[in-house]
């Protein structure tokens, strides 16, 4: 398979063009040892991307969707308003049955398996004015041959209002001794006329 070609015809843009750095997840499928979480994940799987002999099994992209939820709990963070001291967005979960994507999503559709803390499996990071999220999960986290097809960022655990961001793609398998790798950016800009 001719990956690049594979790429700008699933995405609509030449690999080497591709934005990781926006307001996009990056989904990908890997079956290969990767970067070990921590410090530095998100900048050494960034550097994987641009080898041209590592390459994942597949790959997609989508805009991401921050909640009214989201926006809430991160407002009254910076205003230090917040009833509770939270940690800010600290976990992700797949799911899978993703319906639409909408500002006034409360939780997962369907969620599959429990919260990962993103600490733990990748990393929490701020790149100049993007806030970063990177996380692999494996099949001892997702049941192998289970189709997944939402996915969300949480600011805890369990309780499920607490979602910041939540994002449906197409439908995604992980076979035993595969990855899925969600990189998610959200970047802090001001608006144009």
């Amino acid at each position: 398979m001719d990956f690049e070609a594979e790429y700008q015809k699933r995405i609509g843009i030449p690999f080497k063009h591709s934005n990781i750095k926006g307001e996009k997840w990056l989904i990908s499928k890997w079956d290969i040892d990767l970067p070990k979480p921590g410090k530095g994940f998100i900048n050494r799987m960034e550097k994987m991307w641009k080898e041209t002999e590592t390459k994942p099994l597949e790959v997609q992209t989508t805009w991401n969707i921050l909640t009214n939820i989201g926006l809430n709990e991160s407002s009254k963070r910076d205003t230090n308003d917040s009833p509770r001291n939270t940690t800010g967005v600290q976990y992700i979960q797949t799911g899978t049955a993703g319906a639409s994507e909408d500002v006034s999503v409360t939780d997962l559709v369907t969620a599959h398996g429990t919260r990962q803390d993103i600490d733990s499996i990748g990393e929490r990071t701020t790149i100049d004015q993007t806030s970063k999220y990177g996380a692999v999960l494996d099949d001892t986290m997702i049941t192998a041959a289970t189709v997944l097809n939402e996915a969300g960022l949480f600011n805890a655990v369990s309780n499920p209002s607490e979602i910041h961001a939540y994002v449906v793609f197409d439908d995604f398998t992980l076979n035993a001794g595969e990855r899925i790798v969600f990189q998610i950016n959200e970047l802090q800009r001001n608006g144009t006329a």
